[in-house]
């Protein structure tokens, strides 16, 4: 991931604002990246669109 500053005006700030802030080429690749990080894209992570949560399957022990 190019940048990993955050800014607090991130409500109000357009996301290809916040894209060009953080380093990334556009809103697109920021997008992408948050994506596959959170699993969801930004606005529904920001508004509390989650899916509900699931037990991951991983086996410990």
């Amino acid at each position: 991931m190019p940048g990993t500053a955050w800014t607090p005006r991130a409500p109000t700030t357009p996301w290809s604002q916040l894209a060009a802030a953080t380093g990334y080429y556009d809103q697109s690749h920021m997008t992408t990246d948050f994506r596959a990080l959170m699993g969801v894209p930004p606005r529904a992570y920001f508004t509390d669109r989650l899916p509900a949560r699931a037990p991951c399957g991983a086996r410990l022990g």
